[in-house]
């Protein structure tokens, strides 16, 4: 399993720093034009896991793969890979790295559930295989510190966002996926929680956010990234006047045809108007209208009515430990 304390070390342990391997390019996201004519479907080939620390791999998101076994893109971007039938992601030819191997991180490792002695089926993939809606409208990412290393400074949500979509621009991504990033010298661990898929030749409306493992896209430019904290960490992320709020009381995977509660439409009604409408509000322009969250509400009726029922589920639904009732 992913241990934050086995984070890799990107400076080594002599205390001199390696320099980074120099960054590709930044490539144009890719049309289905190109997808559909680049290489021709193939089979899949069995592959050994490989923990490569390099840190250009580690935290790039991005596995390391032999010459041998793949051919370059025509472009010289990076390789789709789909493993195991169901996981995409971004992979690099790296010279001098064993045939029959492919490098996956720890955190990929986990996402995926494989271990360092498994063999891996692994095969192209076409990103557009799902359809033209195959780019990110929106992205919504738990976000804590992956080691030890931490610091007590907010990080602000939009240069976040950014860094986010420098570094990965052009890779894959689905809910559950979990990635690290190298911010600001401090190594953080990052959860896909929701997708929401866009056509950007706006040839079809947009989905609705996704927390579907299978709902997979391409990061672009214009992906609207929504940060959540890992309130297990301790991590602090400033409030924005454009974003949603780090600490969101909701948990934005959360689907309301789960609570399995029905008949009780007006009273759930009332709840999220009186409760949550204001915390729809990013929390600087809060700030700015002087909005006041409310804090609690009370349930009154007579026994056998849904009262304890609704505390239940409301309390599944919340960003936070579920209350005892």
């Amino acid at each position: 399993m992913f241990n934050r304390n086995n984070i890799p070390n990107p400076f080594g342990s002599s205390g001199q720093q390696q320099p980074l391997p120099p960054r590709r390019p930044q490539q144009p996201p890719p049309t289905y034009h190109d997808q559909k004519t680049s290489r021709p479907a193939a089979r899949a080939m069995r592959l050994r896991p490989y923990q490569l620390k390099e840190p250009a791999f580690v935290f790039g998101n991005i596995c390391a793969v032999s010459p041998q076994d793949f051919a370059p893109n025509p472009d010289g971007s990076d390789l789709y890979l789909l493993i195991n039938g169901f996981f995409v992601i971004s992979a690099r030819i790296k010279d001098g790295f064993p045939a029959g191997h492919i490098s996956m991180s720890d955190p990929q490792r986990t996402w995926m559930q494989i271990a360092l002695t498994d063999e891996i089926d692994v095969q192209f993939y076409d990103a557009f295989s799902q359809g033209a809606s195959s780019y990110l409208g929106n992205l919504d990412i738990e976000v804590g510190f992956a080691g030890r290393k931490s610091t007590e400074t907010p990080y602000d949500q939009d240069q976040l966002a950014a860094a986010f979509i420098n570094n990965f621009r052009n890779q894959i991504f689905a809910p559950g996926q979990q990635l690290l990033m190298d911010y600001q010298g401090i190594p953080l661990r990052m959860v896909v929680k929701t997708v929401e898929l866009v056509d950007l030749s706006m040839k079809s409306e947009s989905q609705a956010p996704s927390p579907d493992p299978r709902s997979r896209g391409i990061l672009t430019q214009e992906t609207l990234i929504n940060y959540y904290k890992d309130i297990k960490t301790g991590i602090n992320i400033k409030g924005s006047n454009r974003r949603p709020a780090a600490n969101s009381v909701v948990r934005p995977d959360f689907k309301f045809e789960n609570m399995g509660i029905g008949g009780l439409d007006t009273e759930f009604a009332a709840i999220f108007r009186r409760a949550f409408a204001s915390r729809i509000f990013p929390p600087g322009l809060a700030d700015k209208l002087g909005i006041q969250h409310v804090r609690g509400i009370l349930l009154y009726g007579p026994p056998g009515t849904g009262k304890t029922l609704i505390a239940r589920q409301i309390g599944k639904m919340l960003n936070a430990r579920e209350p005892k009732v």
